[in-house]
């Protein structure tokens, strides 16, 4: 029979399809004319590209259904034809993880029993294949197995092939602290995704003091891989006025795991950043420091900082470059190029703001709306030396 379907479940399931898409290109899509929509046959094949069928009517219908309660449907497979248009569509191949996690809401308990069976064992047969993995995962998941599925999610991650990364190491996040919650030892993380435990044995550490406790919410962004072999980094983040700050980085430095964590301004004096080793044993060091940073009275909305702008920039100019905290005082950080000795400094500045040090100007950029109209210019100022750079 039909499983229930939780309304709250398919909104963040359809909220991760939509960041997928984002992320991928496949949202700001043309819509098609009134006229592809009659007898656009399944998934749209007859009249319109997939991409824009998800864009236009299966996001559109999905969120219909959510304002209207229902009728939901008895089973949905969208992700089994993503798979088939992903073999010649590398973006739509990297859909498939979050759309299969929205497919399984629909599914039978004895549909998801049968499919962890056969995906388990295509994963064991495969066990350098991270999207096999992934798919095992999703399934493990929608069978509720936390336990199985953030396990199943870290050989995905370490197999460093699996379409969307990016969501997987997120969810991967996300049932890390479900178990957690229940005072559980959670599966080891891959070497890839030690910053984001790491980062949450800092903020579990933290929740001892009243200051972190109550009022504000906390929360860790894994950050996307840089290729060749570039370990990622992870983000604390902290909402503050329905706004989320990046507030410190969580790296690996010489082979051990470390946080970098700016530290609000004093009077004109430029914020600064302080380091704390982090091992699962104890990230009470690095919690104290968060603890005492926010005493002193935490991240000021207004003002944009170093890291923020990195993050910004690196996710503007896609892959190949990579973020790491550089000076302590003022807080620095470094936006590089992998594959050459490029760097783009981008220091805290005095009396709040960061100083972005272009290859021709430093740029002094005080507010977010501030970056917000600069971030092009940056952007296209990278790309020009990009272009211009001679090859090795």
């Amino acid at each position: 029979m039909p499983r229930e379907i939780d309304a709250a479940a398919v909104r963040a399931r359809l909220d991760d399809v939509i960041a997928a898409m984002r992320r991928e290109g496949c949202w700001d899509l043309e819509r098609p004319s009134l006229a592809a929509f009659d007898d656009m046959g399944a998934f749209g094949t007859r009249t319109m590209a997939f991409p824009q069928w998800l864009r236009w009517v299966f996001v559109p219908n999905v969120e219909h259904l959510l304002a209207a309660g229902g009728p939901w449907p008895a089973g949905s497979q969208v992700a089994v034809q993503a798979a088939r248009e992903g073999d010649s569509d590398e973006h739509v191949a990297a859909l498939v993880p979050a759309l299969s996690a929205f497919d399984a809401l629909f599914a039978s308990d004895e549909a998801v029993e049968d499919v962890v069976v056969r995906l388990r064992d295509a994963a064991q047969a495969q066990p350098g294949n991270g999207t096999a993995w992934a798919s095992f995962a999703m399934a493990l998941d929608a069978a509720g197995d936390e336990a199985g599925a953030c396990a199943a999610l870290a050989s995905a991650i370490a197999c460093g092939n699996a379409a969307d990364d990016a969501y997987l190491r997120d969810r991967r996040v996300q049932l890390e602290l479900i178990i957690r919650a229940r005072g559980v030892r959670p599966p080891p993380p891959p070497p890839d995704a030690r910053p984001d435990t790491a980062a949450l044995d800092v903020l579990a550490a933290a929740m001892v003091y009243p200051e972190l406790a109550t009022g504000r919410t906390f929360f860790v962004r894994p950050t996307v891989r840089a290729p060749l072999g570039e370990i990622a980094f992870a983000v604390i983040c902290v909402i503050v006025d329905g706004r989320a700050l990046p507030i410190a980085i969580v790296e690996h430095v010489l082979g051990h795991t470390c946080l970098a964590l700016t530290l609000t301004r004093a009077g004109d004096a430029p914020a600064t950043f302080r380091r704390a080793q982090v091992t699962p044993e104890d990230a009470r060091t690095a919690a104290e420091h968060l603890a005492d940073w926010v005493r002193g009275g935490g991240p000021d909305p207004s003002a944009l900082n170093p890291i923020e702008a990195a993050l910004a920039l690196r996710d503007a100019l896609g892959p190949g470059w990579r973020l790491r905290a550089g000076g302590d005082a003022p807080a620095q950080v470094l936006l590089g190029e992998i594959g050459t000795t490029r760097l783009l400094p981008i220091r805290a500045r005095a009396g709040g703001g960061v100083i972005v040090s272009m290859p021709d100007e430093e740029l002094e950029l005080a507010t977010p709306a501030e970056f917000v109209e600069a971030g092009p210019l940056i952007v296209g100022a990278l790309r020009r030396a990009q272009s211009e750079t001679p090859p090795p």
